[in-house]
């Protein structure tokens, strides 16, 4: 869970037995901040602190049990997410994050009724992470935006001489 006014994460998780438990973490390719669990539990939950807000981290779990032996996880990498984020994984769609779900814009013209088309805002996240995020909905057209459709007659049509006036 993302609080993006204190800049910090909450990772949860548990393990097979009691085990203590540490975070490595930091920006992209720097392990260079470490929160720690020293408690032999088989829940854990730490905070993460000092996040960049829409910027690509990277975290490593280590547990260590009561014989001393450790088991590490694969690195994990995330995006710190703030409220009213836009974001997308790999593929095309584009998704507005608003209470820890994020929201489809089911297409570009209902973007552009939120924001033209500055894309520019759009923060690209991991497949997995945004595979995590429950889906809230389909964002709808912005209040007070009209999206119109005009149907092009595609006819042949006959034009005829002006009428002239005799004087």
């Amino acid at each position: 869970m993302f609080d993006g006014a204190a800049m910090t994460a909450r990772l949860s998780w548990t393990t097979d037995e009691p085990s203590t438990a540490s975070v490595s973490y930091g920006a992209y390719l720097d392990y260079g901040r470490l929160a720690q669990d020293g408690v032999l539990s088989a829940t854990h939950s730490v905070t993460l602190t000092g996040l960049t807000p829409g910027a690509l981290h990277q975290a490593r779990i280590t547990s260590i049990d009561a014989k001393g032996n450790a088991s590490v996880s694969k690195d994990q990498y995330f995006v710190f997410l703030r409220e009213n984020d836009l974001i997308k994984g790999s593929g095309p769609a584009v998704y507005w994050y608003k209470a820890g779900k994020r929201y489809a814009f089911p297409n570009e013209t209902i973007y552009r009724s939120w924001f033209g088309t500055d894309f520019s805002k759009v923060l690209r996240v991991p497949d997995t992470q945004l595979g995590g995020i429950m889906l809230g909905g389909n964002v709808k057209a912005k209040e007070g935006v009209y999206l119109l459709k005009i149907q092009s007659d595609r006819r042949p049509t006959r034009s005829s001489p002006a009428a002239s006036c005799a004087g």
